[in-house]
């Protein structure tokens, strides 16, 4: 009787254990619930490897080596360095000491009678310490040289004075006037054989590379 008493209530402890255990989960589904945050994480990480820096941002470089009007020509390559770190919320993006490539994009003498010199250069890349290389679109910077109407009109001047000086002594009134008018020609050709100012950028000229379209940044 007590065995049978006894076997009942073991029974009657396993149904009441089974009711209570609940349904069970299976190993597919445990690991389905972990996988997202990982993954979620980990695209994270990949995007704060990412900067993007915004179109207007301005990149101060500088110079490597001169350039001028009556030295280079349309198509020469340039390098200048950052001399400013560039930062994103307070990270460095674009380190002082990178490199920024450009070419001449036009390059005009100054003329003998007319022209002043002009020179535009454009930039078309960044190259950062660690060696990534990014093309760039930026607005371009120009010099035109100063106009030497103040100067021609001194050295047509002055052989002017000259030659009237000259005439007077020679010739008296008549003189003078064939003097000016000799002398006003002599003037006149040495300006006509005289070339105006060049221009350019001297070495260590500081510029201001502004993007035109934002650049994305792979960061170590």
């Amino acid at each position: 009787m007590k065995r049978r008493e006894l076997a009942s209530l073991v029974g009657s402890l396993l149904l009441v254990l089974a009711g209570c255990s609940g349904p069970s989960v299976t190993s597919s589904d445990s690991s389905g619930i972990g996988d997202q945050p990982i993954r979620s994480a980990k695209e994270d990480i990949q995007q704060k490897k990412i900067q993007t820096l915004a179109a207007g941002t301005i990149i101060r470089a500088s110079l490597q080596d001169s350039l001028a009007t009556d030295k280079n020509k349309p198509g020469d390559a340039f390098t200048m360095k950052v001399v400013d770190d560039v930062k994103i919320n307070h990270q460095i993006v674009v380190p002082m000491g990178s490199t920024i490539r450009g070419t001449v994009a036009e390059c005009q003498r100054s003329g003998r009678v007319k022209g002043r010199a002009y020179m535009s250069v454009r930039f078309s890349e960044l190259v950062l310490p660690n060696g990534r290389t990014y093309p760039i679109e930026a607005s371009g910077a120009s010099r035109l040289a100063p106009t030497t109407k103040k100067r021609d009109v001194l050295m047509i001047g002055g052989g002017s004075g000259v030659g009237t000086a000259i005439g007077a002594i020679a010739g008296g009134g008549k003189g003078a006037v064939i003097g000016a008018a000799a002398g006003g020609a002599a003037g006149t050709g040495a300006v006509l054989a005289t070339r105006g100012k060049e221009t350019g950028f001297p070495s260590g000229t500081t510029l201001s590379v502004k993007l035109a379209r934002p650049l994305s940044l792979q960061q170590s």
